[in-house]
């Protein structure tokens, strides 16, 4: 291995597929090579190259490329032109009209339909992967033939967007069954490279936000570090939030077992036979889904707990402090899913410490329902605090501050323990208690946070 690469484990780079694939955010950049895969074996060769559909195409217009053309150091979209122009002499056709004819060419060249088993094991590889999204460069429609049912076809001057359910499949470089749309000559490359801001923005976007997988493409491929580059250029100053990586899957003969980073900073996944690594890719994707769901069910068992709780559950999360340490670390992970079953309990768990504090002296329920509070902002940032949650704690804390002190009528253990402990609230969110403090006219409790503030410098 290089000094240029570093190593990255292989169940590393799976379990970045899987976050992604559970997020939702999991999308395909599909090159030539897929289609070469799909459609070739050691007997026949149907899918071409992009060299190769040149050849072919000028073979087809009986143009003798070495003779007529000096293609050496030149691109083939400069070749492609030079063609265009050749037949637009020989035909004695307008230059336009040439390349009309050289991309009807090529939609006929491309016209490939993988056969049964091929089309069936790719197709089922393909809907267990379940990408959010399919960018490729390819003119051909394969694609489309693997999910005949859940995709919809897309050339470069259509909106990325589909029907839910739906994938869009966003031909970059053009479609087959709209030759015009197709990408050849350089002609077509300036004008799709030249600055459209939507096309731009919204490609580069969808990528940066999600984790590609690159399957077709070279090392070091044109198109996929065009891409790459679009999307480093930017929002470069975002926070990412959510499952985000760019991997690619590179043939060759002797694949090393783990991944790596290449220069570009790539994650590439080396791979001998392709359905053989996408079958071990759908089969990781099952087991994590398997495992996510499992977690899923047990958020559910604890929401359906909490929705409603009672007598015993109230105090439970009173009393217990494991118990309720555990269930404000699931809140925080799972605030979404679960808020609004905590918050019943968060309530009734405030009326019975305000019941438990109506005897005279019980100055012990104060100190409970303080304990309650400081867990809860101590354990979840201002970040990942539900407002609405926050604003609760805060009412009931305006309400309890009023009895935390040492003087008479005041509860001393509620004192202690707020002074043992309001440091280990962030100060962030101490600050934001006083914003809302400010809002509602809340009167004492401010004093207390200032103090805390103060405390802290």
């Amino acid at each position: 291995m290089s000094k240029s690469k570093s190593n990255v484990d292989r169940n590393e780079i799976l379990e970045k597929l899987a976050e992604s694939f559970i997020y939702g955010n999991l999308g395909l950049f599909i090159g030539a090579g897929m289609s070469m895969d799909i459609m070739n074996d050691e007997w026949d060769t149907k899918a071409l190259s992009w060299k190769e559909l040149i050849n072919t195409c000028a073979k087809n217009f009986e143009i003798d490329l070495k003779s007529e053309i000096k293609t050496e150091g030149l691109s083939y979209p400069d070749i492609a032109s030079s063609l265009a122009k050749i037949i637009a002499e020989n035909e004695d056709i307008t230059y336009s009209a040439a390349v009309k004819r050289l991309k009807q060419n090529i939609a006929d060249l491309t016209s490939w339909y993988p056969n049964k088993e091929n089309r069936e094991d790719y197709s089922k590889i393909l809907n267990k992967i379940n990408p959010n999204w399919i960018i490729t460069t390819n003119y051909d429609s394969i694609i489309e033939c693997l999910l005949p049912d859940r995709s919809i076809s897309l050339s470069p001057n259509d909106q990325l967007i589909s029907p839910k359910e739906i994938v869009p499949i966003y031909h970059l470089h053009g479609v087959r069954s709209n030759p015009d749309s197709i990408i050849i000559t350089q002609e077509d490359y300036i004008s799709l490279f030249r600055p459209n801001q939507y096309r731009q923005q919204k490609l580069a976007l969808t990528i940066k936000e999600s984790t590609t997988l690159i399957i077709g493409y070279g090392l070091g491929d044109v198109n996929v570090l065009t891409a790459l580059d679009w999307t480093k250029n930017v929002y470069r100053e975002q926070r990412i939030t959510y499952p985000q990586d760019v991997i690619q899957l590179i043939k060759t003969e002797i694949p090393e077992f783990n991944g790596y980073k290449d220069h570009n900073g790539i994650t590439i996944l080396e791979f001998n036979d392709l359905k053989t690594i996408l079958k071990e890719i759908i089969d990781f994707l099952e087991i994590k889904l398997e495992e996510h769901n499992k977690d899923q069910e047990e958020i559910e068992k604890i929401y359906q707990e909490i929705k409603s709780p009672d007598e015993d559950l109230v105090k439970k999360f009173i009393d217990d402090k494991t118990y309720r340490t555990n269930l404000i670390k699931q809140i925080s992970e799972n605030n979404i899913q679960l808020i609004s079953g905590f918050m019943e309990l968060f309530s009734k768990s405030m009326e019975k410490t305000w019941e438990r504090a109506q005897p005279k002296n019980a100055f012990f329920a104060y100190d409970q329902n303080l304990k309650i509070h400081i867990d809860i902002l101590s354990q979840i940032g201002l970040e990942h605090m539900p407002p609405i949650l926050l604003e609760a704690i805060v009412y009931q804390l305006s309400r309890i501050s009023y009895f935390i002190g040492d003087k008479l009528g005041e509860s001393k253990a509620a004192y202690k323990t707020w002074n043992k402990h309001n440091q280990d609230i962030p100060l962030e969110t101490r600050n934001e208690i006083l914003n809302i403090c400010k809002a509602n006219n809340y009167s004492f409790l401010p004093s207390l946070i200032r103090k805390s503030i103060k405390k802290k410098k």
